[in-house]
């Protein structure tokens, strides 16, 4: 039986405005999910290069 490759990918948020965040945090939630969707679209197109990595909503990557 073989398996699948499988990836992972691990993206944060940000403090977004939300009951949790506040009305204070950095950034409203439509940015937020835009920047993540962005950041998982890439990492569509280079899966080695995004792989067990972790990014930031705005693409920045962040270490563990």
């Amino acid at each position: 039986m073989r398996s699948a490759a499988r990836h992972l990918h691990f993206a944060a948020s940000g403090l977004v405005q939300t009951n949790m965040g506040g009305a204070q945090a950095a950034i409203d939630p439509t940015r937020s999910v835009t920047g993540m969707r962005d950041v998982l679209a890439r990492a569509a197109g280079n899966r080695d290069g995004f792989n067990g990595r972790f990014f930031q909503y705005d693409g920045t990557a962040l270490d563990w």
